[in-house]
């Protein structure tokens, strides 16, 4: 599949072309500040960027296009053949996906010839910064859940399948448990859930018909809906021949009805069924919930994904750093480059991390730090296979853990602290 390519990339492309400027570059991906009330970010749609990269190209039908196009009419058609034969050629580093990450620091960092850099930036923005949106929410709400499950029911509120996918493997990294997409369940092995629709119940006519047609076929999945009194709803469906293994409730006043409905359940023996809360539900409203001790197994979420990705995707920025001009690297400095020049590194400690340039990588890191970013491209290639999903979510599971208390509060947080090496300062100035 073609990258995302926009039409400034292309003209740039072009210009630099003809000026000779056909040197490597290095350039920085990275988050320019979090939205209110976040303390950290978490990195996800990286493999989906790798692929991205190691498959960059344009069809020949786009490249004809543009010679057609009356802007193009002074480019050379030299210009157009190296795009017919357009591939990455040059190196990435990453961190890796699940890990927490801050503003100003580079999570992807491509060394390569200036005009394949450039015609990457909108596919790199678009996979990192809508997965890592979708993470970076589904991590706060796992958080806010304490020991409960979350359950990604998100999948009809996306613009387009793909999108439904990537948003439920991201959701995953961040913590969530279990994916009503199909698609995604089969192709990242997450659990697959899901739960009784009104339209089963209509087809039926009537509520006991619904559920005895659902036992027959799916005895041990069982899952209902409780509109009402839990002393009305629960006796009907226990009829000797098999019971919910899940009810779900959605009402303004949770805290009550999942109190109430846990009575009646452990009264008539089912202490197994579990109640799943569902309606609306944010990571501030979970918390709620979990402080008033609220007997919920599982909650069930949608909107609430979406709306982490209109708050932190359009945050993302991806500028040079530093350019190969002859024999030497020039680190970039001007108006729209990136936040710190050169090429660099990460280094984690327990409070800070240091951006650091690639050349102090060793000295810093013998002094208690993790070095973040990760070679995963060399010379247009990929390194290794990539890591299964899980191994993602723990790594996020793992480095939220390690977050100071402060960073993670759903209110008021404070960022985890970014400071910058003394060679960075040192070509800054």
């Amino acid at each position: 599949m073609e990258n995302l390519t926009e039409l400034y990339q292309l003209v740039a492309a072009a210009v630099y072309h003809a000026d000779g400027l056909w040197g490597e570059a290095t350039f920085d991906l990275y988050l320019r500040d979090l939205p209110p009330h976040f303390g950290y970010a978490i990195l996800a749609g990286v493999d989906e960027a790798i692929d991205a990269v190691i498959n960059l190209s344009l069809r020949p039908t786009t490249v004809a296009w543009l010679r057609a196009r009356p802007e193009f009419a002074r480019v050379s058609d030299f210009f157009f053949e190296s795009l017919s034969h357009l591939r990455f050629s040059g190196d990435v580093w990453s961190m890796p996906e699940g890990s927490p990450f801050f503003p100003e620091e580079p999570i992807l960092r491509v060394t390569a010839p200036l005009i394949q850099c450039v015609l990457l930036e909108s596919s790199l923005i678009q996979r990192v910064g809508f997965g890592s949106a979708v993470a970076t929410r589904a991590s706060r709400l796992a958080l806010a859940a304490q020991d409960r499950e979350v359950l990604d029911f998100s999948a009809r509120r996306w613009a387009c399948p793909e999108a439904a996918r990537a948003a439920s493997r991201a959701a995953f990294v961040g913590g969530i448990s279990s994916t009503s997409n199909v698609q995604a369940a089969g192709s990242h092995a997450i659990a697959p859930i899901g739960a009784l629709s009104g339209t089963f119940m209509a087809v039926y006519r009537e509520e006991r018909r619904a559920l005895e047609a659902m036992r027959i076929q799916f005895p041990d999945a069982l899952q209902v809906t409780i509109d009402e009194d839990p002393e009305l709803a629960v006796p009907r469906f226990l009829d000797g021949r098999g019971v919910p293994s899940s009810v779900r409730l959605s009402d303004p006043h949770l805290e009550q009805k999942a109190a109430a409905c846990r009575r009646v359940l452990d009264e008539h023996g089912l202490q197994r069924v579990r109640v799943m809360a569902s309606g609306g539900l944010d990571e501030v409203r979970i918390a709620q919930l979990m402080a008033a001790k609220a007997p919920i197994d599982q909650l069930a979420v949608g909107t609430i994904l979406v709306r982490g990705v209109e708050e932190l995707h359009g945050r993302f920025s991806y500028r040079i750093a530093e350019m190969w001009r002859g024999t030497r690297a020039e680190p970039i400095t001007a108006p729209g480059s990136a936040p710190h020049p050169g090429a660099k590194q990460v280094i984690r400690y327990p409070h800070k991390d240091v951006v650091c340039l690639e050349t102090e990588t060793a000295s810093l890191a013998r002094k208690g730090g993790v070095p973040m970013l990760h070679h995963v491209v060399t010379q247009g290639e990929r390194q290794g296979a990539p890591a299964p999903l899980i191994v993602a979510r723990g790594l996020r599971a793992a480095g939220v853990e390690f977050l100071p208390p402060s960073a993670k509060r759903l209110r008021g947080p404070k960022p985890h602290d970014v400071e910058i090496s003394a060679g960075v300062a040192a070509l800054e100035r």
